[in-house]
């Protein structure tokens, strides 16, 4: 993920409130530890399973996918699951937003 060019897949992935808990269990764990090697090594299998998944999708969208997955998360907290995007919501992201 550090190795990508487009800083949007880098904003978007360590955004992800997911992998924001992964690394900080991590860094804790390598703290504790002393700081000896490095914190990825602290990572569970489970953990770098997640984190190997989340990057995937991550690198296949686009930026305007990134941008309004933000946008909703600064409005909401959490983005919405089962109502989708409210409709007062959707006008304003299509002005604001290229489409796909």
């Amino acid at each position: 993920m550090d190795e990508s060019s487009d800083p949007w897949v880098k904003v978007s992935f360590y955004s992800d409130e997911v992998v924001a808990k992964i690394l900080d269990k991590a860094y804790d764990r390598w703290v504790k530890s002393g700081c000896v090697g490095e914190p990825i090594t602290y990572l569970t299998d489970d953990e770098l399973e997640e984190l190997y998944v989340r990057s995937n999708i991550t690198t296949s969208a686009n930026q305007s996918t990134f941008i309004e997955g933000m946008l909703l998360r600064a409005i909401y907290g959490e983005l919405p699951r089962r109502g989708g995007i409210p409709k007062i919501l959707k006008s304003f992201i299509r002005l604001f937003l290229p489409s796909k």
